[in-house]
């Protein structure tokens, strides 16, 4: 039996509870009304007659549309203590198909048996355990829990259309897996479902510094790098970066029963506390902590290997652990303004190319092996992001700011269509976050001379050495215009010739790390 949500309130029903055969009887009157069930409880007197005394029987129960006989053994003291065995309902937010065991659904005591997607679950009351029978004719009446379950699958569905005319969603298994994954199970507590359900970044945990070091991604952005996975039920999934394990349900439905998902991550708490959320919605994956530029490499290869985290450089392991033929998608930061999430497919040997090519943002990977960070601080909330800024470089760069700008001058012409290409041909270019009368803005920056020139709305300021801001001008307005989602990338091992470029004719950069290099083509 469903329970409908559009129940009809039904007539006035007498239910009869029993204790042990030939015990007395407790006749229940019960008048269902939008506020739950009251009731009128007539006991029997020892002279025949009935006294009547109002109670609250069941607080989220509404009878059905015909007279249910429910009988309930081993009730001490029922009658003179009137304590009556309250019954409630819950609903399973996760694999309503699926019939599961109470020891699989949680930690709850008394749970009975499912109908429909949602569990009954018997509450604490002093009686003993009793069995019920006829529980088909009673209907779920009203409860928190069920409207919050409602509510949450009312915005899942809306998310998912949302995302859909976005483009972010463009197949069913996608559409199926972020309609049935209850994201708000993975918000940090105190998450409204309102809020679980927008297009945004949710900060799950800051470090010591006051910075988010995990996050729950933006499900556009989610659900974008699914579709770049193309995962098919029956795979060997490897994630890169558990964090609240929201991504790792996702893989786990895209997989299937038959299907397998493996999912790493930096900090012990974290994985620890995905795994139970994981476990609560009996969704079966492997959590394990551990650094993962390591990869898994006892349960290699995988099939597809997705990282969470941004790397400037891809580990060899990833590469390793990847099966010919699969596909690897990882965001990528290439130049300071530009990461890009690459779905990689290894091709030949460790050669791999990519296949689709989309604009992202994400924390960076952490642990022993992550490398040099790549966001500095500099004074009160101005932040640098350079490709190589070692200590020395920063103590010019915050010198330079000291003394001051001299204003160079306008831009002429539009510029942000041209920063893609400036950033790839431009490895001094810097990007400045919360810079002094402008929340971000493109730079060149050259510690050898010293100097400094950034993009300020429509103009450039210049610090130390002035021709820094005529190299700024014609950089920007000689670059090209570069649909960095319309690239191809290709990564080969350092000291590894590049393939013949399909393209010859189209413009090409390479970007050049401690492991692979990188060569990007307009195609």
């Amino acid at each position: 039996m469903r329970w409908s949500a559009r129940d009809v309130t039904p007539p006035p029903r007498d239910v009869q509870v029993n204790d042990r055969p030939g015990s007395h009887s407790v006749t229940t009157h019960c008048v269902v009304g939008s506020r739950g069930c009251l009731t009128r409880t007539r006991l029997p007197t020892p002279n025949g007659s009935r006294s009547s005394r109002r109670t609250s029987l069941m607080d989220a129960v509404q009878v059905g549309q015909r007279s249910t006989s429910v009988r309930i053994s081993q009730i001490r003291s029922a009658v003179a203590s009137m304590r009556m065995l309250s019954w409630y309902v819950t609903v399973s937010p996760f694999r309503r198909r699926t019939r599961r065991s109470p020891s699989a659904h949680g930690p709850h005591e008394g749970e009975v048996g499912q109908e429909g997607g949602v569990w009954l679950r018997r509450g604490r009351a002093s009686s003993g355990p009793g069995t019920v029978r006829g529980a088909e004719g009673c209907r779920g009446g009203y409860t928190g829990a069920m409207n919050d379950e409602r509510t949450a699958a009312r915005l899942r569905n809306a998310l998912v259309e949302r995302l859909r005319l976005g483009g972010s969603v463009r197949t069913e298994a996608v559409a199926s897996a972020m309609a049935e994954v209850p994201r708000e199970v993975f918000m940090p507590g105190g998450t409204s479902s309102a809020r679980a359900y927008e297009d945004r970044v949710v900060v799950l945990s800051i470090d010591a510094r006051g910075l988010p070091d995990s996050t729950v991604s933006q499900p556009a952005m989610i659900a974008l790098m699914l579709e770049q996975l193309a995962v098919r039920p029956g795979m060997r999934v490897l994630e890169i970066g558990t964090g609240s394990g929201y991504n790792a349900a996702l893989l786990a439905h895209l997989v299937g029963a038959t299907g397998e998902v493996v999912s790493v991550e930096v900090s012990a708490e974290l994985a620890s506390a995905a795994a139970r959320r994981l476990a609560g919605l009996g969704t079966h994956v492997d959590v394990r902590a551990g650094d993962g530029w390591a990869g898994v490499a006892d349960r290699a290869p995988f099939d597809r290997i997705e990282a969470t985290v941004g790397v400037p450089d891809l580990p060899p392991a990833w590469v390793e652990q990847l099966a010919p033929g699969g596909v690897l998608v990882a965001p990528m930061w290439l130049r300071p303004g530009l990461e890009l999430a690459v779905a990689w497919e290894r091709t030949e040997g460790a050669v791999l190319t990519s296949v689709s090519v989309a604009r992202c943002g994400f924390l960076q990977l952490r642990g022993p092996h992550a490398g040099p960070g790549r966001t500095h601080a500099l004074t009160g909330d101005l932040a640098v992001i350079g490709e190589d800024l070692p200590p020395a470089a920063l103590d010019v760069l915050r010198d330079l700011i000291d003394h001051g700008a001299v204003d160079a001058g306008p831009v002429l012409g539009p510029v942000d269509s041209r920063l893609t290409g400036f950033a790839l041909a431009e490895p001094r270019s810097v990007l400045f976050l919360g810079h002094p009368g402008d929340g971000t803005t493109w730079g060149l920056f050259d510690p050898d001379r010293p100097a400094l020139a950034v993009l300020v709305r429509d103009r450039i300021l210049v610090y130390g050495d002035r021709d820094a801001a005529v190299e700024l001008y014609y950089g920007v307005a000689g670059a090209p215009v570069v649909d960095a989602e319309r690239l191809r990338i290709e990564a080969v091992p350092a000291g590894t010739a590049f393939p013949p470029a399909p393209h010859p004719d189209g413009r090409s950069w390479t970007v050049e790390r401690e492991r692979y290099h990188y060569r990007l083509t307009e195609v």
